[in-house]
């Protein structure tokens, strides 16, 4: 019983400290440096086999963990021996404000299964934990990782069973897929009936051949989503309850914006989702 109580406590001050992104940050490193460096355990990526993942979808985002200077560095990134120092996982604020307003998410977080899809890092997953979701009800998926928090795999083709998960975090990820629908159908699959997913995209006024000129290469799928009604159309008759939409206000698109969408799951029969 004392254990216990003192594991709980723990817990909370855990979460407590994981609200402040600076301790997340060098949580994080540090642990990316321990794995990597010290124990110089495998970074595993993903063997895409398919067409569904957007050509540079790999790089463009490892190299956010570790140094690339082969293939078009980071711009902007700075590296502690090897292991980049940008990891807050703070962006998944974004859509765990809006998912633990709801009711049924805040009332019942202790227990909720959460998948968190293309955290990148380890510091997404400790954000996740500071929202008051427990660790051992957690999954998160990536398309490579050191970390034994995160597992390696295709969102279009996830290892885990149907109707598994109460929430589903899916920020900045579904830009890198040549198969939205694929994707979509693949995170109701994992849902529970009336689970909640928030999916969020970047916005920006500039043409994929803008993009190409000043990058040199294309971030994401040439086929972008506009708006949180286009992220929706990707589910079907999957979409139950729309709670938040952000989209690019009038008047202001000819700036970079996230949209953001939180909706619930409704696993129909007729929606050929597998269920």
């Amino acid at each position: 019983m004392i254990i216990q109580g003192i594991s709980s406590w723990l817990g909370v001050v855990v979460r407590f400290a994981f609200r402040s992104g600076l301790v997340r940050k060098w949580v994080a490193v540090g642990r990316a440096i321990y794995f990597i460096r010290v124990r110089r355990r495998p970074f595993r990526m993903l063997e895409v086999s398919s067409g569904d993942i957007s050509e540079n979808a790999m790089f463009s985002n490892s190299r956010r963990l570790v140094v690339n200077q082969s293939i078009h560095p980071h711009p902007t990134a700075k590296y502690l021996l090897g292991i980049d120092l940008g990891q807050t996982g703070a962006k998944a604020d974004r859509l765990l404000k809006p998912i633990t307003a709801i009711q049924q998410v805040w009332q019942h977080k202790a227990s909720l299964k959460v998948l968190d899809i293309g955290p990148r890092s380890e510091a997404e997953v400790f954000n996740v934990m500071s929202f008051g979701f427990r660790r051992e009800n957690i999954r998160a998926l990536d398309m490579f990782s050191f970390s034994p928090l995160i597992d390696v795999g295709d969102m279009h083709d996830m290892p885990y069973p149907d109707d598994f998960f109460d929430v589903v975090i899916c920020g900045w990820v579904l830009s890198y897929s040549e198969n939205k629908e694929k994707a979509a159908r693949e995170i109701a699959r994992v849902c529970k009936d009336g689970a909640i997913v928030g999916v969020g995209i970047s916005y920006t006024p500039k043409t994929n051949e803008e993009i190409v000129a000043e990058r040199g290469y294309l971030i994401g799928s040439g086929d972008r989503l506009q708006s949180t009604e286009e992220i929706m159309r990707c589910f079907g008759d999957c979409v139950g309850t729309s709670y938040f939409a952000h989209d690019v206000p009038v008047g202001k698109e000819q700036e970079h914006w996230d949209i953001l969408s939180v909706f619930s799951i409704s696993k129909k029969v007729s929606s050929g989702y597998g269920v």
